[in-house]
């Protein structure tokens, strides 16, 4: 009995043992491009700290402790050293670690390509068919591994990519034209453009590798940041031009400098400004250009509606983040878009636990809405709720996101009456959408965008006054007179006894806390010759326009009502939401019917008051 309790002892330290063996496994990225691209030459502070690595298990957890990289050279601060080894003709990023068996994943990227993996610029590389967007290797249980460790980069083959732009619409900076992108590592002066015909045509001709994966490049008006060019349209993806080179020579059309057209042609549709981090930024999918959420909201709204990808992976809303939005070229964009309505969802890196401030998060959310107000088209809000967080990589803390985050935008959402986008509650129950626990896979961002587009595409609740009421049955209701709330009114319907600005908000459903404002609604009682009027709340305004005991009959058609008499001497008062007398009609036979135009009255809100009887009746004009 002792030597069979000694035998089980010894098979369970055996268990233990191998649970927590652990071998060293190098992983490397091998540069033998003839000019050592992976090295930007043009920046010193890149030249040998360039390269880094995201490495997590197949499911997604990272494997040592920090940020979401991991530097593959040596010396960097605060962070484990990996080890550049420097040869004539190649450059050898490397990190090292000790894994357990199992399956592993990695992504080496390059940070002077704006932080995007190597496998999706224009370098041409070994690894397996299956290592897209992640390189996959495992670590076996005698130690070795299987799958791709190694990248090597090498030079592929070059074809041609021809830009051209149109500057006659600006003056040419003495410096010359130029253009800057991934097939240059977004070098200034690398690459001059000629104007061969004296036409305001500037052309330019690169060798540059076949790939799938759009050259991403914009026009500079000189060789300084500050000349570039800002453009939005279809031809763009996060301020950037796109270029697809596949298999032949490719012409890419004349374009005007800053517009995706020939001509400089304004957006006429209604802009949408999406603010966000890497969520929002496309971080991960293969094809952000057309997978991030902001871009397939574009495709839902349809015709008529433009969306912009303002998404900066990393970013913090608050300005003491390690990486606030604010400081972005996204920030300066937003304002030269003019947009019609922002949204926006930052919120997720404020949730780390190192930088997380309550008081820094609501003080710079309101400040960026404060900024964001000033812009000539006054847009419009919308707060988007920070997606679940289904694991703690990259140190997010998703219960700081449900306790503090979310909690602070219901605040604000009360305090400026804007409408809030729930996208938590939107995401829950679906981590398999998010493969690192954080950022959704293509369908994980098309459920995203299918919410936010539900509720813009939502009609917002609308207030009348009504005497007999059917209000719409929403999950709850809150009153607000003159921008302030009203504590405690939060039925479909409020007397209001004193003349104002009333205003309401709507919860959507009880399982969300999607929130929307109706517009304001002016009462001036003693217009209305009443001491208080009853108002209601419907997304409809046909439903209320049905009045008990009246004796007009109105009908509300495109550009003009009909009022219909149908007893003795009767009069229609048409007041706006100001309260101001528009328009008055009367009749003295009954059973008579009144056109009334009102194809040159504003669109908004109007109260009819039928004087005989003293009832009223709502409609709105668009």
């Amino acid at each position: 009995m002792k030597k069979q309790i000694l035998l089980f002892i010894l098979f369970l330290s055996v268990i233990c043992l191998n649970a927590q063996t652990k071998f060293p496994v190098a992983l490397r990225v091998i540069d033998k491009t003839a000019t050592l691209k992976s090295s930007l030459g043009s920046d010193q502070s890149r030249m040998y700290n360039n390269i880094y690595a995201w490495v997590g298990t197949k499911a997604g957890a990272v494997v040592y402790t920090g940020d979401w990289w991991y530097p593959m050279y040596d010396g960097e601060v605060g962070r484990p050293d990996g080890l550049l080894i420097k040869t004539a003709d190649s450059l050898t990023w490397q990190a090292s670690f000790d894994l357990a068996p199992g399956d592993y994943k990695w992504n080496p990227g390059i940070k002077s390509w704006g932080w995007k993996p190597i496998n999706t610029t224009i370098f041409q590389y070994t690894a397996g068919s299956a290592d897209n967007p992640d390189i996959n290797f495992t670590v076996n249980a005698n130690g070795t591994t299987s799958g791709t460790t190694t990248l090597t980069i090498t030079n592929a083959p070059k074809i041609d990519l021809t830009l051209q732009v149109d500057m006659s619409h600006q003056v040419v900076s003495p410096s010359g034209v130029y253009v800057s992108g991934t097939f240059n590592n977004w070098t200034l002066g690398a690459d001059k453009m000629t104007d061969l015909t004296g036409n305001g045509i500037y052309t330019v001709t690169l060798k540059v590798a076949q790939n799938s994966v759009p050259y991403e490049y914009i026009f500079v008006n000189g060789t300084t940041w500050d000349k570039a060019e800002v453009v939005f349209g279809p031809c763009e993806f996060s301020l950037n031009r796109l270029a697809i080179v596949n298999k032949e020579n490719v012409i890419m059309p004349v374009v005007s400098f800053g517009y995706c057209s020939a001509q400089p042609v304004e957006i006429s549709d209604k802009k949408i400004a999406c603010v966000g981090n890497s969520i929002t930024a496309g971080a991960g999918l293969q094809k952000a250009y057309l997978e991030s959420w902001p871009i397939q909201l574009r495709t839902l709204l349809g015709a008529g509606y433009y969306t912009e990808n303002m998404g900066v992976s990393g970013t913090t809303m608050m300005k003491t983040g390690d990486s606030p939005w604010w400081n972005q070229h996204q920030y300066g964009a937003t304002i030269k878009l003019n947009p019609d309505e922002i949204l926006i969802g930052l919120g997720t890196n404020d949730s780390k636990t190192y930088q997380w401030n309550a008081a820094n998060f609501k003080k710079d959310y309101l400040a960026l809405i404060d900024s964001f107000s000033k812009i000539v088209s006054h847009p419009k809000f919308y707060i988007l709720t920070s997606a679940k967080a289904y694991s703690a990589i990259y140190n997010i803390n998703d219960s700081t996101i449900i306790n503090g985050i979310i909690p602070i935008l219901k605040e604000i959402s009360t305090e400026r009456r804007i409408p809030v986008i729930d996208t938590y509650s939107a995401t829950l129950n679906m981590s398999s959408y998010f493969p690192d626990g954080v950022h959704p896979n293509a369908a994980g961002a098309q459920i995203f965008a299918t919410h936010v587009a539900d509720i813009l595409k939502t009609k917002k609740p609308i207030i009348g006054i009504a005497q007999s009421v059917n209000p719409n049955n929403y999950a709850a209701y809150q009153w607000y007179l003159n921008g302030s709330l009203l504590v405690g009114k939060t039925d479909p319907t409020l007397v209001a006894e004193t003349s104002g600005i009333y205003q309401v908000s709507v919860k959507l459903s009880q399982n969300t806390n999607d929130l929307l404002f109706a517009d304001e609604f002016s009462v001036d009682l003693p217009s209305l010759q009443q001491s208080s009027v009853t108002l209601a709340v419907n997304s409809d305004p046909t439903a209320m326009n049905e009045i008990s005991k009246s004796n007009i009959k109105i009908t509300v058609l495109n550009d003009h009502i009909i009022i219909h008499y149908l007893d003795g001497i009767s009069s229609v008062d048409i007041y706006n939401s100001n309260g101001s007398l528009v328009r008055s009609a009367m009749s003295t036979q009954p059973m008579t019917e009144q056109e009334i135009s009102v194809a040159n009255f504003p669109s908004g809100v109007y109260t009819l008051l039928m004087n005989k009887t003293k009832s009223m009746k709502f409609i709105k004009l668009t």
